[in-house]
C-alpha cells in the first residue's frame, strides 16, 4: 500500500498545513528543526502581502496577510515522515518575488535571492506569476522535520507572497515528456526529463509489444535517445522507461519519404494563454499532422523555469505524440543568456545547426530554413540563410520560418532588416511561403509574388491590426486577409501546389482554404 502511494507523492505541507511565519529577522539556525517558532504568528498558506491585489479577496483571514513595508517573510512548516523511504522531495510554490527554501536547515531551492543576502534584500529580480517546482534528493529518516521558507519582495509596499506544496517520492518520476524532436523519415528523436539522474531507455515498434529499444546507460535529468533505421510514412508504438517509471505506451508515425503529399501545422505565439493553447493542443491532435511548427514565444519569459515548466504541461499530450520544430522568438531570449540556455536545454540544435537560434530541416522532399529573428544583423546568420537556401534548390518547395517577419500590418509592423537582407534572398532561390508570428494575429499576403504569413494566435493576447477592421484605413493591397483572432494553420504540401487552411482554435474555417502554387527554382524550370 506504501508503494502505490508514494508512487503517486505523498504531500507533507499543502495550503491547509500550519505554519508560523515573522518579518523579523530570525536568528541564525531559524531554519533548523528544533528551533523554537512559537512566537511566530499561526496561519495557514497562502501568505499574502496585504499591498497586492490578492490581500483584497475577504475570505484571506488576518493571520495570512504580511504586511505590506515588510521586504521579507519567514516561514516555517512542521511535517512527519513514516515508514516510507523516500528518494525526492518535490516543491511546488508560488512566490513574489525571490526565495529560499530548506528542510532541516538543508537547502532545497532558491531563486532570486543572492548567496549571502542579508534578511531585508530585496530580490535580485521579479519572479513571473507561474508556480514552480524544485526538486531535490531526499534523506529523511522517520520523524519530525521542517520545511522553512524565506521569501524576498522586489520593492517596499507590497509585502511577499508565497504559496507552497511539499511532495515526496519513493521512485524516479519522468516530471517533463517524452516529446518528440528532429522528424524523419527514417529517425526521431524521443526526449524527457527525470527529477533525478537516471538510466533512460527508449522501447519501441510497429505495436504495443515494442520488440526494439534504445538505451542510454548514463544517468542523467536531461534525456534525448535518436530512433533510427524506422521505415517512412508509418505508425510507431513507443514507451520511455526511467527507474521503475513507464511513461505508457504512445504512438508517432515517421515523416513521407520522396515527393509524398506532407501535412504540417503551423502557429505562434502561446506565451500565458494557457487555456487557449490547451484546447488548440487538444484540436491540432485531432488535425494528424505529420509535425508541428512553431513561431516563437512559447514562452511569456525564456529565463523563467516556471513558464517552461507550464509549457510542456499544457502541450504534454501533443508534443508527446507529434514533433515540434521550434523557431526561436524575443520572449525566449529574455535575459538573454538564461532564456537562451533554457531554449537549448529543452530544444539542443540539430546536428549541423551552425548556432543556436537557427538551422534548417528537409521532409519529404521539402525544406524548411528555420531563422532566429533575433539575430537578423547578424552576417553569419545571413551568409548561412544564402548557403542553405542554394543547397536546397533542388527542393520542390522551400519554407521560410522566423518569429518577427518581413511583413505585417499588425501592432508591431513588418521587420526592416528581414525586408532588406533577407527578402532578396527568399525571391533569388524561390522561396514558396514565409511563416511569421510576434504580431497576435492572422494575415496572408503577397509581396513581389513572395507569399507569407504572420500566425501569432496561439493564445498570448489578441492584437488589433493597423488596418482592415471596421473603423481603421484599408489595408494594402499586399495584405489578402487579415483577422485577430486565436488559430493555426494547416499546411498540406503536394507536388505542384500547396494548401493553406487557417482554422480557429475549434477547427472551423478562419479562411476559406487556398491553393498556391510552390515556387520552382531556377534548376527546375
Amino acid at each position: 500500500m506504501i508503494v502505490a502511494l508514494l508512487a503517486a507523492g505523498l504531500t507533507y505541507v499543502a495550503p491547509a498545513t500550519p505554519v508560523r511565519w515573522t518579518v523579523t529577522a530570525p536568528p541564525s539556525g531559524w531554519t533548523a528543526a528544533r528551533f523554537d517558532d512559537h512566537g511566530w504568528t499561526a496561519a495557514t498558506l497562502p501568505l499574502v502581502g496585504d499591498g497586492r491585489i490578492d490581500a483584497g479577496n475577504p475570505t484571506i483571514p488576518a493571520a495570512q496577510k504580511v504586511p505590506g513595508a515588510a521586504m521579507t517573510v519567514f516561514v516555517r512548516a512542521r511535517f512527519h515522515v513514516g515508514a516510507e523511504k523516500l528518494r525526492s522531495l518535490a516543491l511546488r510554490t508560488r512566490f513574489a518575488e525571490g526565495l529560499v527554501a530548506w528542510v532541516d536547515g538543508t537547502e532545497i531551492a532558491r531563486r532570486y535571492v543572492a548567496t549571502n543576502a542579508p534578511p531585508d534584500a530585496p530580490s535580485v529580480q521579479i519572479h513571473g506569476v507561474e508556480p514552480e517546482s524544485f526538486i531535490a534528493a531526499a534523506h529523511l529518516a522517520p520523524g519530525d522535520h521542517v520545511l522553512s521558507i524565506e521569501v524576498h519582495g522586489h520593492k517596499p509596499g507590497l509585502g511577499p507572497f508565497v504559496d507552497a506544496t511539499l511532495e515526496g517520492f519513493d521512485v524516479v518520476r519522468i516530471v517533463r515528456g517524452p516529446y518528440l524532436l528532429r522528424p524523419s523519415a527514417t529517425e526521431v528523436t524521443v526526449a524527457w526529463d527525470t527529477d533525478l539522474e537516471a538510466p533512460g531507455e527508449v522501447r519501441y515498434g510497429g505495436d504495443a509489444d515494442y520488440g526494439k529499444s534504445e538505451r542510454s546507460s548514463l544517468p542523467v535529468r536531461h534525456h534525448a535517445l535518436r530512433l533510427r533505421g524506422l521505415s517512412p510514412s508509418r505508425t510507431y508504438h513507443y514507451s520511455v522507461i526511467a527507474g521503475a517509471t513507464d511513461s505508457g505506451d504512445a504512438t508517432f508515425h515517421t515523416l513521407p519519404a520522396g515527393d509524398e503529399p506532407i501535412r504540417f501545422v503551423v502557429y505562434g505565439d502561446t506565451r500565458n494563454g494557457h487555456e487557449i493553447h490547451a484546447r488548440m493542443v487538444e484540436q491540432v491532435i485531432k488535425e494528424d499532422p505529420d509535425f508541428v511548427l512553431t513561431l516563437g514565444d512559447l514562452v511569456d519569459r525564456g529565463s523563467e523555469e516556471a513558464d517552461w515548466q507550464r509549457f510542456f504541461q499544457v502541450s504534454a499530450p501533443l508534443l508527446r505524440v507529434l514533433p515540434i520544430v521550434p523557431a526561436l522568438g524575443n520572449h525566449e531570449v529574455y535575459r538573454a543568456t538564461e532564456g537562451l540556455a533554457h531554449w537549448l536545454d529543452n530544444f539542443p540544435p540539430p546536428p549541423g545547426a551552425p548556432e543556436p537560434g537557427y538551422y534548417a530541416f528537409d521532409a519529404a522532399g521539402v525544406h524548411f530554413t528555420i531563422l532566429d529573428s533575433n539575430a537578423l544583423k547578424s552576417p553569419r546568420q545571413l551568409a548561412w540563410c544564402e548557403q542553405d537556401l542554394a543547397r536546397a534548390s533542388k527542393a520542390r518547395a522551400r519554407f521560410v520560418a522566423m518569429h518577427d517577419g518581413p511583413w505585417s500590418v499588425g501592432f508591431h509592423g513588418g521587420n526592416a532588416d528581414a525586408v532588406r537582407a533577407y527578402v532578396p534572398l527568399f525571391q533569388k532561390y524561390s522561396v514558396s511561403m514565409v511563416f511569421s508570428g510576434h504580431d497576435h494575429d492572422y494575415e496572408r499576403g503577397r509581396q513581389s509574388s513572395l507569399d507569407y504569413i504572420v500566425s501569432g494566435g496561439g493564445g498570448a493576447p489578441l492584437y488589433p491590426t493597423r488596418c482592415g477592421a471596421p473603423g481603421r484605413i484599408p489595408c494594402p493591397q499586399t495584405t489578402l486577409a487579415v483577422t485577430n483572432e486565436y488559430h493555426y494553420v494547416l499546411v498540406e504540401v503536394h507536388r505542384d501546389d500547396y494548401r493553406i487552411c487557417p482554422k480557429r482554435i475549434d477547427g472551423t474555417a478562419l479562411e476559406s482554404c487556398v491553393d498556391l502554387p510552390v515556387r520552382r527554382s531556377k534548376h527546375e524550370q
